[in-house]
């Protein structure tokens, strides 16, 4: 199998992930916000998991914006 994919289907695939973490983490994030006006224990951890990838995901689709 690691024979079959090459550099940037990794990175779409890795990208997939990230984003879809950063989706879950990001909906996740608002619906604490929004139910609990005092702030939760893991508000603060969706957060940082939202943060961090999202910009993991930003930096493996640079490669398919910058092809070459």
């Amino acid at each position: 199998m690691a024979g079959r994919l090459d550099e940037a289907g990794t990175l779409g695939v890795l990208f997939f992930l990230l984003a879809m973490v950063a989706v879950s983490s990001g909906l996740l994030w608002r619906h604490h916000k929004r139910i609990d006006s005092y702030g939760s224990p893991l508000e603060p951890f969706f957060m940082a998991m939202f943060i961090l990838c999202a910009a993991l995901a930003a930096i493996a689709a640079l490669p398919a914006l910058f092809p070459g």
